[in-house]
């Protein structure tokens, strides 16, 4: 108990030694009973800080978990509409042949009857009803009209190709939201015309 008491008062003399440089604390350095509650606050506020430094770099380094994470589960919130720029592809090259000069834009907003079917409709929508929301309306536009036959007949839902920071979105039974896509965000879509 003396080798505490003993590391209190020499840490509180290395406390006040420094404080007493400072303008702003000297009037709280005269009269010992402010000395007392000026140290101990000063020295419960470093505890605190070193506390948490440690507790969030053992969060960083997965060392330990957060405390209640059982309890308190952390869900995504699904995505309730998206910005698209579509791009008219051949041959599932993305650089080369690139048809419009200006993108295709559309706006989807989901509803919640658009999920409720869901796995999880607390997730939002998925992939694959986007996927499919994009192939009827591309197959809607004007430009498909002025495809030929041919490629008309061969466009196809899998033709749909989506993008979210420059990495192509494959799983379509995973939610938006999964996948990183957050509520007005943009998505790069290629429509690849065969």
């Amino acid at each position: 108990m003396s080798t505490i008491i003993a590391l209190y008062n020499r840490l509180e003399s290395i406390i006040l030694k420094q404080l007493s440089k400072s303008e702003f604390f000297k009037h709280h350095l005269d009269d010992p009973i402010s000395i007392k509650i000026t140290s101990i606050g000063i020295i419960i506020l470093v505890l605190i800080i070193i506390y948490k430094l440690i507790f969030n770099i053992g969060l960083h380094l997965q060392v330990w978990e957060l405390p209640g994470k059982e309890y308190f589960i952390d869900t995504p919130v699904h995505c309730a509409h998206v910005y698209i720029n579509g791009h008219v592809i051949r041959n599932f090259n993305l650089n080369d042949q690139i048809i419009l000069s200006t993108p295709l834009k559309y706006h989807i907003e989901f509803a919640p009857e658009d999920f409720e079917d869901n796995e999880n409709p607390e997730l939002g929508s998925t992939l694959g009803f986007t996927r499919k929301k994009l192939y009827f309306l591309f197959k809607d536009s004007s430009f498909f009209e002025s495809l030929t036959s041919n490629e008309q007949k061969n466009y196809k839902i899998s033709d749909v190709l989506i993008y979210h920071k420059k990495a192509e979105l494959k799983d379509d039974s995973k939610p938006l939201c999964l996948h990183g896509v957050e509520t007005g965000f943009k998505l790069d879509v290629y429509y690849n015309i065969i």
